[in-house]
């Protein structure tokens, strides 16, 4: 389970492929392209430009799913003029919110180089727009918390419900052995 920001170019622009997204994280810092260049120099199938900074130990991933060849391309909306792209960013959730404040800024510069648009569905966004870092950074760390109160709930629910279990339990071996004993009739 991801936040996710996904990739877009308006309707006309050329298809972004792998050719130009290996040498713009080629010259970022910090990343590596699992699978590498060497053993999947065509990108057939899915690319993670994994993201680690070792000083704030802060890890993410921008995945690049190839296209099919023989994917039938869907028809756009005439109301939506906008094509999303291969290219994606995943953020794990119960991370610090630094993860945000390091990875928008890097999302704002992808978006640079190679004419993206951004949509954050997290947020409720309708359409892609050029990123602003500081709405990212909030969309992530709002969505974050709310995944965090969501596991603590769950946590206290269910220490709550396990010593109602065990109350359960011990009354009814309580009663079995005053039955057994002949306390009960």
């Amino acid at each position: 389970m991801s936040w996710n920001l996904f990739f877009y170019r308006p309707v006309g622009q050329p298809e972004l492929i792998i050719e130009e997204v290996d040498p713009l994280f080629a010259r970022l810092p910090r990343f590596t392209r699992i699978p590498s260049r060497e053993e999947d120099p065509l990108a057939r199938g899915e690319v993670a430009f994994h993201y680690q900074n070792p000083i704030s130990n802060t890890a993410f991933d921008f995945t690049f799913l190839t296209p099919e060849e023989d994917a039938e391309e869907e028809p756009g909306r005439a109301d939506f003029p906008y094509e999303e792209t291969p290219l994606q960013l995943h953020l794990h959730f119960m991370q610090s919110p630094e993860l945000a404040q390091e990875a928008m800024p890097i999302a704002a510069e992808v978006c640079q180089a190679l004419h993206l648009l951004v949509l954050d569905p997290q947020s409720e966004q309708e359409i892609p727009l050029p990123p602003n870092v500081d709405a990212l950074i909030r969309s992530y760390n709002s969505f974050n918390q709310t995944v965090q109160e969501t596991v603590e709930h769950v946590q206290q629910r269910s220490r709550r419900y396990m010593t109602i279990a065990l109350a359960l339990l011990l009354s009814g071996v309580g009663l079995i052995v005053l039955m057994a004993t002949g306390v009960l009739r």
